[in-house]
């Protein structure tokens, strides 16, 4: 039945006052260490880009923006558009501002690199802090690491997505060299997940093939770096146990690698799965992609190097309530700071298995596993995002001596 939006699932609230009013379960209202009360207000200078299509990082940084305000603290914001008139722009904010805040990488930024550099130059001829947040290290092209060093080079503090990027940027020699202090955000999930669904035409279809099969559910680009193809391997051995599948990829081929696709189909066909997967292409509204997660009995993920904390495509999904198997980081640190990975991981949600399972492992890992009872959906995307501000404000305010290099 075709329905124009519906309201489902029961929700779990990190905020106190919405805890248990619709008999979800409480989560702990523990807030951010650091209350900006307690601190000396920072007045932050946010370099927001002009895409109108913003990739997830530049929606970190208008949503941070945003959240600045929400927690009581004072901003400015400067669009970055390529003309000299940015510059003064800058100038003109750090008139009321105590810090310019650079977000890399700067995706969307490729004809305008010099201006927020720029506006570094400037804030530090002011004795203005100079702020650079950094997503990735090891995984960036060499040519955009490149960039980013020269960026670092007028940081005074860098600001990293997680424990194991930080400990990877540590133990470079360029981090040896420059020695700025270093501090950790919490990354929230890039969509949010709202109590009224869409509907979608591609969700009756996952909900007209399914009949009697495990649906796997995989949300993102799919390329090789992330290893989306091995979601096929494991619903192959799934086969081979004698279990039905159905695998819904909730995303398209990332534009730019010219056989991604194409060797993702030779990989459907090898493994006799053209009947079996579903890739959705494109999902504009992030209340279709919470429509199309209801359909899905497990979400599975594997990464080279181990789930990092900094993995918003997990994020999006754990909001659902519904089991994600995913392979463990290399850290036992790794989500210390986040309260999201650690709430999903205490309630078996996040599921772990070894940094190295295999295809076989997972299939065993599924055959195995139960749904976590009734699901009830985690409304934390306001409150991470708030965590990820008063963590931002700390290290802010943070006179840390350099860190301790390994």
């Amino acid at each position: 039945m075709t329905v124009e939006q519906m309201e489902i699932g029961v929700a779990t609230s990190f905020d106190a006052g919405l805890s248990g009013l619709d008999g979800s379960i409480p989560l702990n209202p523990t807030k951010p260490e650091t209350e900006s009360s307690s601190r000396s207000a920072v007045r932050a200078l946010f370099l927001i880009s002009p895409s109108t299509t913003p990739c997830g990082v530049e929606m970190f940084t208008r949503r941070l923006a945003g959240t600045w305000t929400d927690i009581g603290l004072v901003k400015e914001s400067v669009v970055i558009g390529g003309g000299f008139h940015d510059i003064f722009a800058v100038r003109k904010a750090l008139d009321v501002a105590d810090a310019v805040v650079v977000n890399f990488p700067i995706v969307a930024w490729k004809r305008v690199l010099l201006a927020p550099l720029l506006a570094f130059v400037a804030a530090l001829a002011r004795g203005k802090e100079t702020i650079l947040v950094a997503h990735e290290w090891d995984d960036l092209d060499w040519r955009r690491r490149l960039v980013l060093m020269v960026y670092a080079l007028f940081a005074r503090r860098i600001i990293l997505s997680s424990p194991m990027v930080r400990a990877r940027y540590l133990q470079s020699g360029f981090a040896r060299m420059i020695r700025r202090p270093t501090s950790i955000v919490p990354i929230p999930p890039n969509i949010e997940r709202r109590r009224l669904l869409a509907a979608s035409q591609i969700a009756e279809q996952i909900r007209a093939r399914r009949k009697d099969k495990i649906v796997i559910g995989h949300f993102g680009s799919i390329y090789p770096k992330k290893q989306s193809e091995f979601v096929l391997s494991v619903a192959a051995e799934m086969k081979r146990m004698g279990r039905d599948v159905l695998v819904v990829f909730v995303g398209e081929f990332i534009k730019g690698l010219d056989t991604v696709k194409e060797d993702f189909n030779r990989r459907l066909d090898l493994l006799e799965l053209r009947n079996d997967v579903i890739v959705t292409g494109y999902v504009e509204r992030p209340e279709e992609i919470f429509t199309l997660f209801e359909e899905v009995d497990y979400f599975v993920y594997r990464f080279a190097e181990g789930l990092s904390s900094r993995r918003s495509s997990v994020l999006a999904c754990l909001q659902t309530g519904k089991p994600v198997l995913v392979n463990a980081p290399a850290g036992v640190d790794e989500f210390d700071h986040h309260r999201i990975f650690s709430f999903a991981l205490d309630n078996d949600i996040l599921r772990l298995l070894p940094v190295s399972a295999d295809a076989k492992a997972y299939a065993m890992a599924l055959a195995v596993s139960s749904p976590s009872g009734e699901t009830r959906a985690i409304e934390m995307y306001d409150a991470s995002w708030r965590d990820a501000a008063h963590a931002l404000e700390a290290a802010m305010n943070d006179e840390a001596a350099e860190p301790s290099f390994r």
